[in-house]
């Protein structure tokens, strides 16, 4: 993906993760690679039903303000 330059760089790769964080304790349950076509709302749905296929049910979702 591009975005305008900074810091010595106009690339960078970016991910959707999805983590479980429960009494202090953090881990990261799945990932995805996304791009510049990407659409970040299918993505998550994406990573939430592959998760309860796993048995992982979320309770509570949050998000960067900056993700939508």
């Amino acid at each position: 993906m591009r975005s305008k330059y900074e810091r010595g760089t106009s690339t960078y790769d970016a991910y959707i993760t999805l983590q479980s964080v429960e009494d202090g304790r953090r881990a990261q349950i799945a990932y995805r690679h996304v791009n510049a076509f990407s659409i970040n709302s299918e993505g998550i749905v994406n990573l939430l039903v592959e998760s309860r296929l796993n048995g992982i049910e979320a309770s509570m979702l949050l998000m960067d303000r900056e993700f939508f």
